[in-house]
Protein backbone atom coordinates (compact mmCIF):
# COMPACT_ATOMS: atom_id res chain seq x y z
CA UNK A 1 0.00 0.00 0.00
CA UNK A 2 1.07 3.46 -0.82
CA UNK A 3 0.74 6.39 1.35
CA UNK A 4 2.34 9.25 -0.29
CA UNK A 5 2.78 9.57 -4.38
CA UNK A 6 3.83 11.84 -6.66
CA UNK A 7 3.56 12.87 -10.54
CA UNK A 8 4.98 15.48 -12.72
CA UNK A 9 5.08 16.01 -16.41
CA UNK A 10 9.09 17.19 -16.21
CA UNK A 11 11.23 13.55 -15.66
CA UNK A 12 13.95 14.83 -13.52
CA UNK A 13 11.17 16.95 -10.80
CA UNK A 14 9.05 13.60 -11.06
CA UNK A 15 12.35 11.63 -9.63
CA UNK A 16 13.63 14.42 -6.82
CA UNK A 17 10.17 14.60 -5.55
CA UNK A 18 9.76 10.68 -5.73
CA UNK A 19 12.70 10.39 -3.45
CA UNK A 20 11.99 13.21 -1.16
CA UNK A 21 8.86 11.59 -0.68
CA UNK A 22 10.74 8.33 0.57
CA UNK A 23 12.51 10.10 2.81
CA UNK A 24 9.28 10.63 4.45
CA UNK A 25 9.67 14.80 3.26
CA UNK A 26 6.69 16.65 3.47
CA UNK A 27 4.42 17.40 0.09
CA UNK A 28 5.93 21.13 0.03
CA UNK A 29 9.40 19.55 0.32
CA UNK A 30 8.90 17.47 -2.30
CA UNK A 31 6.81 19.59 -4.79
CA UNK A 32 9.60 22.14 -4.40
CA UNK A 33 12.69 20.04 -4.39
CA UNK A 34 11.39 18.80 -7.69
CA UNK A 35 10.47 21.93 -9.21
CA UNK A 36 14.21 23.76 -7.97
CA UNK A 37 15.55 20.31 -9.82
CA UNK A 38 13.32 21.34 -12.84
CA UNK A 39 14.90 24.48 -12.62
CA UNK A 40 18.71 23.76 -11.88
CA UNK A 41 18.08 21.02 -15.18
CA UNK A 42 17.44 23.80 -17.69
CA UNK A 43 17.65 27.39 -18.53
CA UNK A 44 14.01 28.26 -18.76
CA UNK A 45 12.21 27.27 -15.46
CA UNK A 46 13.60 28.95 -12.43
CA UNK A 47 12.43 32.11 -13.32
CA UNK A 48 9.16 31.18 -15.62
CA UNK A 49 5.79 31.31 -14.11
CA UNK A 50 4.89 29.24 -11.12
CA UNK A 51 1.47 28.56 -9.49
CA UNK A 52 1.69 26.89 -6.07
CA UNK A 53 -1.48 25.49 -5.04
CA UNK A 54 -2.28 23.73 -1.10
CA UNK A 55 -4.65 22.23 1.10
CA UNK A 56 -5.25 18.98 3.19
CA UNK A 57 -4.19 17.27 5.87
CA UNK A 58 -5.31 19.82 8.19
CA UNK A 59 -4.43 22.97 5.73
CA UNK A 60 -7.07 25.00 3.94
CA UNK A 61 -6.70 25.82 0.24
CA UNK A 62 -3.85 28.41 -0.50
CA UNK A 63 -2.13 29.59 -3.64
CA UNK A 64 1.36 31.17 -3.82
CA UNK A 65 1.51 33.59 -6.65
CA UNK A 66 4.80 33.20 -8.64
CA UNK A 67 3.84 34.83 -11.85
CA UNK A 68 5.80 36.99 -13.70
CA UNK A 69 5.31 40.85 -13.35
CA UNK A 70 5.21 43.81 -15.49
CA UNK A 71 8.38 45.81 -15.27
CA UNK A 72 8.77 49.53 -14.54
CA UNK A 73 8.00 50.40 -10.97
CA UNK A 74 8.72 53.29 -10.07
CA UNK A 75 10.27 54.25 -13.11
CA UNK A 76 8.88 57.23 -15.38
CA UNK A 77 6.42 55.77 -18.37
CA UNK A 78 8.60 55.64 -21.35
CA UNK A 79 6.74 57.55 -24.61
CA UNK A 80 6.07 54.59 -26.31
CA UNK A 81 6.66 52.31 -29.33
CA UNK A 82 4.29 53.34 -32.41
CA UNK A 83 3.35 50.84 -34.75
CA UNK A 84 6.26 51.85 -37.59
CA UNK A 85 8.46 51.25 -34.73
CA UNK A 86 10.59 47.86 -34.28
CA UNK A 87 10.52 46.58 -30.83
CA UNK A 88 13.24 45.58 -28.97
CA UNK A 89 13.76 42.27 -27.65
CA UNK A 90 14.01 44.24 -24.26
CA UNK A 91 11.03 45.23 -24.03
CA UNK A 92 9.67 42.38 -23.98
CA UNK A 93 11.27 40.68 -20.52
CA UNK A 94 9.42 40.27 -17.52
CA UNK A 95 9.84 40.35 -13.99
CA UNK A 96 10.14 36.98 -12.40
CA UNK A 97 7.87 35.95 -9.12
CA UNK A 98 8.66 32.59 -9.38
CA UNK A 99 11.90 32.47 -6.89
CA UNK A 100 9.90 34.90 -4.25
CA UNK A 101 6.63 32.46 -3.96
CA UNK A 102 8.66 29.01 -3.74
CA UNK A 103 10.37 31.00 -0.76
CA UNK A 104 7.22 31.68 0.64
CA UNK A 105 5.39 28.41 -0.09
CA UNK A 106 8.37 26.64 1.96
CA UNK A 107 7.67 28.62 5.36
CA UNK A 108 3.96 27.73 5.26
CA UNK A 109 4.80 24.24 6.06
CA UNK A 110 6.60 23.06 8.70
CA UNK A 111 9.06 20.86 8.35
CA UNK A 112 9.85 22.21 4.49
CA UNK A 113 13.02 23.76 4.38
CA UNK A 114 14.41 26.34 1.50
CA UNK A 115 18.56 24.84 1.77
CA UNK A 116 16.87 21.34 1.33
CA UNK A 117 14.71 22.26 -1.80
CA UNK A 118 17.17 24.24 -3.16
CA UNK A 119 19.92 22.21 -2.89
CA UNK A 120 18.25 19.31 -4.76
CA UNK A 121 18.22 22.37 -7.57
CA UNK A 122 22.14 22.73 -7.44
CA UNK A 123 22.52 19.21 -8.17
CA UNK A 124 20.19 19.20 -11.13
CA UNK A 125 22.29 21.57 -12.25
CA UNK A 126 25.91 20.33 -12.31
CA UNK A 127 24.28 17.24 -13.47
CA UNK A 128 23.48 19.28 -16.45
CA UNK A 129 27.31 20.56 -16.81
CA UNK A 130 25.80 24.10 -15.94
CA UNK A 131 27.99 25.34 -13.31
CA UNK A 132 26.71 28.97 -13.12
CA UNK A 133 23.71 27.98 -13.15
CA UNK A 134 24.50 25.72 -10.54
CA UNK A 135 25.91 29.28 -8.44
CA UNK A 136 22.95 31.20 -9.24
CA UNK A 137 20.34 28.44 -7.83
CA UNK A 138 22.43 28.13 -4.03
CA UNK A 139 22.49 31.50 -4.29
CA UNK A 140 18.34 31.48 -3.55
CA UNK A 141 19.09 29.52 -0.31
CA UNK A 142 21.13 32.47 0.54
CA UNK A 143 19.16 35.46 -1.06
CA UNK A 144 15.44 33.99 -0.69
CA UNK A 145 12.70 36.32 -2.42
CA UNK A 146 15.64 38.71 -2.73
CA UNK A 147 16.97 36.58 -5.80
CA UNK A 148 16.77 39.57 -7.82
CA UNK A 149 19.19 41.57 -5.98
CA UNK A 150 22.22 38.69 -6.50
CA UNK A 151 25.18 41.00 -7.58
CA UNK A 152 25.29 39.53 -10.92
CA UNK A 153 21.79 38.98 -11.72
CA UNK A 154 20.95 42.28 -11.02
CA UNK A 155 24.01 43.46 -13.00
CA UNK A 156 21.93 42.05 -16.31
CA UNK A 157 18.72 43.01 -15.61
CA UNK A 158 19.70 46.52 -14.98
CA UNK A 159 22.43 46.46 -17.54
CA UNK A 160 20.40 44.79 -20.62
CA UNK A 161 17.06 45.56 -19.69
CA UNK A 162 16.88 48.93 -18.53
CA UNK A 163 15.01 51.91 -20.86
CA UNK A 164 18.78 52.87 -22.24
CA UNK A 165 18.63 49.56 -23.66
CA UNK A 166 14.75 49.63 -24.68
CA UNK A 167 13.94 47.16 -21.93
CA UNK A 168 11.53 48.56 -18.93
CA UNK A 169 13.16 46.70 -16.30
CA UNK A 170 13.78 49.53 -12.73
CA UNK A 171 15.29 49.11 -9.77
CA UNK A 172 12.28 49.01 -8.13
CA UNK A 173 11.45 45.64 -10.01
CA UNK A 174 13.88 44.00 -7.81
CA UNK A 175 11.87 43.85 -4.67
CA UNK A 176 9.78 41.12 -3.82
CA UNK A 177 5.99 41.15 -5.25
CA UNK A 178 3.74 41.44 -2.45
CA UNK A 179 0.02 39.34 -2.32
CA UNK A 180 1.71 36.09 -2.89
CA UNK A 181 0.34 34.74 -0.82
CA UNK A 182 -4.03 34.12 -1.54
CA UNK A 183 -6.99 31.74 -0.47
CA UNK A 184 -7.49 29.28 -3.34
CA UNK A 185 -11.15 29.92 -5.17
CA UNK A 186 -13.82 27.04 -4.44
CA UNK A 187 -16.22 26.08 -7.29
CA UNK A 188 -17.45 22.92 -7.41
CA UNK A 189 -15.61 21.11 -4.84
CA UNK A 190 -12.27 22.23 -6.28
CA UNK A 191 -9.93 24.49 -5.37
CA UNK A 192 -8.18 26.39 -8.29
CA UNK A 193 -5.80 29.30 -8.66
CA UNK A 194 -7.78 32.52 -8.81
CA UNK A 195 -6.30 33.05 -12.04
CA UNK A 196 -6.67 29.66 -13.71
CA UNK A 197 -8.89 31.31 -16.40
CA UNK A 198 -7.25 34.46 -17.12
CA UNK A 199 -5.48 33.51 -20.60
CA UNK A 200 -7.38 33.47 -23.69
CA UNK A 201 -7.95 29.86 -25.08
CA UNK A 202 -6.01 30.18 -27.95
CA UNK A 203 -2.95 31.40 -25.70
CA UNK A 204 -2.88 28.73 -22.79
CA UNK A 205 -3.27 25.67 -24.94
CA UNK A 206 -0.31 23.80 -26.71
CA UNK A 207 -1.87 22.60 -30.17
CA UNK A 208 0.28 20.29 -32.31
CA UNK A 209 2.09 22.07 -34.94
CA UNK A 210 1.37 25.73 -33.30
CA UNK A 211 4.22 28.27 -33.79
CA UNK A 212 5.93 28.46 -30.37
CA UNK A 213 4.90 30.56 -27.99
CA UNK A 214 6.60 32.78 -25.13
CA UNK A 215 4.71 31.23 -22.68
CA UNK A 216 6.80 27.96 -23.79
CA UNK A 217 6.19 23.88 -22.63
CA UNK A 218 3.78 23.65 -19.69
CA UNK A 219 4.85 21.45 -16.65
CA UNK A 220 2.75 20.27 -13.81
CA UNK A 221 3.75 18.70 -10.00
CA UNK A 222 1.08 16.84 -8.02
CA UNK A 223 2.11 15.41 -4.64
CA UNK A 224 0.84 14.34 -1.42
CA UNK A 225 2.39 13.05 1.58
CA UNK A 226 1.81 9.99 4.68
CA UNK A 227 -0.50 13.52 6.61
CA UNK A 228 -2.82 13.91 3.50
CA UNK A 229 -1.24 17.13 2.50
CA UNK A 230 -1.56 18.14 -1.14
CA UNK A 231 0.61 20.04 -2.86
CA UNK A 232 -0.04 20.85 -7.01
CA UNK A 233 2.68 23.26 -8.93
CA UNK A 234 2.13 25.03 -12.55
CA UNK A 235 5.32 25.64 -13.56
CA UNK A 236 6.51 26.88 -17.16
CA UNK A 237 10.00 26.06 -19.53
CA UNK A 238 9.81 29.46 -21.19
CA UNK A 239 12.53 30.30 -24.22
CA UNK A 240 13.19 34.02 -23.63
CA UNK A 241 16.25 36.34 -23.38
CA UNK A 242 19.12 34.28 -22.22
CA UNK A 243 21.70 35.56 -19.91
CA UNK A 244 24.39 33.10 -20.58
CA UNK A 245 26.51 34.24 -17.97
CA UNK A 246 24.20 32.29 -16.00
CA UNK A 247 23.27 30.33 -17.89
CA UNK A 248 19.02 31.23 -17.78
CA UNK A 249 16.34 32.75 -19.86
CA UNK A 250 13.99 34.82 -18.93
CA UNK A 251 10.45 34.49 -20.39
CA UNK A 252 9.31 37.56 -23.04
CA UNK A 253 5.80 38.27 -21.20
CA UNK A 254 5.89 41.42 -20.69
CA UNK A 255 4.07 44.27 -22.85
CA UNK A 256 5.89 46.76 -24.01
CA UNK A 257 3.80 50.70 -23.77
CA UNK A 258 2.68 52.22 -26.73
CA UNK A 259 2.09 55.78 -27.35
CA UNK A 260 -1.21 57.08 -26.80
CA UNK A 261 -2.24 53.63 -25.41
CA UNK A 262 -2.59 53.05 -21.20
CA UNK A 263 0.06 50.84 -20.38
CA UNK A 264 0.21 47.50 -18.22
CA UNK A 265 0.23 48.55 -14.85
CA UNK A 266 3.98 48.01 -13.63
CA UNK A 267 3.73 45.19 -10.90
CA UNK A 268 0.70 43.71 -12.06
CA UNK A 269 1.14 39.70 -12.46
CA UNK A 270 1.00 38.54 -16.22
CA UNK A 271 -2.18 36.24 -17.05
CA UNK A 272 -0.44 33.00 -17.43
CA UNK A 273 -2.49 29.43 -17.39
CA UNK A 274 -2.63 27.58 -14.09
CA UNK A 275 -4.43 24.60 -15.03
CA UNK A 276 -4.36 22.89 -11.65
CA UNK A 277 -7.18 21.46 -8.80
CA UNK A 278 -7.51 20.03 -5.61
CA UNK A 279 -11.01 17.94 -5.20
CA UNK A 280 -12.73 17.83 -2.22
CA UNK A 281 -15.15 15.30 -1.06
CA UNK A 282 -18.37 15.81 0.42
CA UNK A 283 -16.73 15.83 4.17
CA UNK A 284 -14.54 18.55 3.00
CA UNK A 285 -11.08 16.24 2.92
CA UNK A 286 -9.01 16.77 -0.16
CA UNK A 287 -9.06 13.49 -2.32
CA UNK A 288 -7.63 14.44 -5.50
CA UNK A 289 -4.80 16.59 -7.02
CA UNK A 290 -6.25 17.20 -10.69
CA UNK A 291 -3.86 18.95 -13.18
CA UNK A 292 -4.44 19.52 -17.23
CA UNK A 293 -1.07 20.54 -18.61
CA UNK A 294 -1.18 21.15 -21.99
CA UNK A 295 -4.55 23.49 -21.33
CA UNK A 296 -5.39 26.39 -18.92
CA UNK A 297 -8.52 24.43 -17.77
CA UNK A 298 -8.88 21.31 -15.84
CA UNK A 299 -12.93 20.66 -17.42
CA UNK A 300 -12.09 16.92 -17.75
CA UNK A 301 -8.29 16.53 -16.02
CA UNK A 302 -5.65 14.55 -17.83
CA UNK A 303 -3.73 13.83 -14.31
CA UNK A 304 -5.29 12.75 -11.52
CA UNK A 305 -3.50 11.75 -7.90
CA UNK A 306 -5.98 10.38 -5.66
CA UNK A 307 -5.53 9.65 -1.75
CA UNK A 308 -8.49 7.01 -0.69
CA UNK A 309 -10.25 8.49 2.48
CA UNK A 310 -10.31 5.24 3.53
CA UNK A 311 -7.63 3.50 3.08
CA UNK A 312 -5.11 5.91 2.69
CA UNK A 313 -3.97 4.29 -0.44
CA UNK A 314 -2.59 6.31 -3.41
CA UNK A 315 -2.75 6.06 -7.01
CA UNK A 316 -2.43 8.03 -10.44
CA UNK A 317 -4.46 8.34 -12.94
CA UNK A 318 -3.61 9.21 -16.94
CA UNK A 319 -6.10 10.33 -19.28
Amino acid sequence: MQRAGVVSTHPEADDVAAEILREDGTAMAAALGGYFAAAGSEPGVLFAPLTILVGGGGAGGRVFDGRCRQPGVGAKRPRGWTDADRIPEAAYVAVPGSVAAAVVACAYVPGTSVNSVVRRGVAAARRAGAGRRAALVRQVAALGAGILNDAQLKGALLGELGPAQGGLMSSGDLMPPRDLDRPALERDGVWFPPWVSDVPESEGDEAPGAPPSPLGVGHVLCAVDVRGLFVALSFRSCPGWEIEDLEIALPKLAVPVRRGVPRTEPGSPLPTPAPIGLRRNPSGQVVEAIASPRSQRIDEPEIVLRRDPSTLDVSVLRH
